[in-house]
């Protein structure tokens, strides 16, 4: 297997043509303009056997963790948007996005998926102008979305020391910020389907100020315990990621599971609905 592919970006194998192909939809929305402070968000979503990894990419280039706090004063705002201002202001670091690495792959090569990621961008600034795509790996296979847009208006700002301090104290009003705090859940799988007798992981990924409790509720609508007493209780097991793992799926798992991730600042839910499968449909 060779490490180059069509994305251009190290470390990913060759693509080549697969039963299962992998797909991977447009980033949405297609052109977001926000203004400075504001938050946004984007999402894309992949399908695929085995189930895929995302990982988002601007200007064609993966979006590493703390990219944000790397970046000087200078770097964040344009000249435009320190015209009127008097005097110097602090470095602070400002600006996270959330979604921006590789999930683990979910480990299972009879399974198929359909992985949504979002990446959300709490306070923007001008240095997260682009053009956002999401680059997807199932297996041997590798594919990116067509980008979007993102514009940040940075002019007729003029209280720029008081939106950076709000930037990095999320929750602050008066400044038309958006309520960056509440929970987020940026990574899940609508639908995962697998042989019967594997062990499946379902994702979920969360984030918000302060983070999350993530919990899970069955196909039954019943919560999940860690250690619950029923042996169907005993072959789940909730992940410090907040990914659900169902070991040895059965048939009697088939149903919408629900992964709900809270705070005192609110709360927020997606669903998993999951298919086990027979040996001979799968060969199908």
């Amino acid at each position: 297997m060779r490490l180059s592919n069509r994305l251009g970006l190290p470390g990913l194998p060759e693509v080549h043509s697969a039963r299962r192909a992998l797909q991977v939809s447009p980033v949405t929305p297609a052109l977001q303009e926000v203004r400075m402070g504001e938050r946004l968000e984007l999402e894309c979503e992949a399908f695929g056997g085995p189930p895929p990894t995302i990982q988002w990419l601007r200007d064609g280039q993966p979006i590493g963790q703390g990219m944000d706090e790397a970046k000087s004063f200078n770097n964040l705002l344009s000249a435009d948007a320190l015209n009127g201002l008097a005097g110097g202001l602090p470095m602070p670091s400002m600006g996270k996005m959330t979604s921006n690495q590789v999930l683990q792959p979910m480990d299972s090569p009879t399974g198929i998926a359909k992985v949504t990621s979002r990446l959300v961008i709490d306070c923007a600034l001008p240095v997260h102008r682009g053009l956002y795509s999401c680059a997807a790996v199932s297996g041997a296979d590798a594919d990116v979305s067509p980008p979007a847009t993102v514009y940040v208006e940075a002019d007729g700002v003029r209280n720029l020391s008081a939106l950076l301090s709000a930037c990095q104290h999320p929750g602050l009003g008066g400044l038309g910020l958006s309520a960056s705090g509440l929970p987020r859940i940026t990574t899940f799988a609508s639908f995962v389907m697998d042989v019967a007798g594997a062990d499946i992981t379902l994702p979920c990924v969360a984030e918000g100020s302060p983070r999350p409790e993530v919990y899970w509720t069955d196909n039954n609508n019943q919560l999940i315990t860690p250690r619950g007493l029923m042996s169907r209780r005993n072959r789940y097991k909730v992940l410090p990621n907040g990914s659900l793992v169902i070991m040895k799926v059965r048939w009697s798992d088939m149903g919408v599971f629900t992964c709900v991730a809270r705070s005192e600042a609110g709360r927020d839910n997606a669903t998993t609905f999951v298919y086990p499968l027979s040996a001979e449909k799968c060969k199908l």
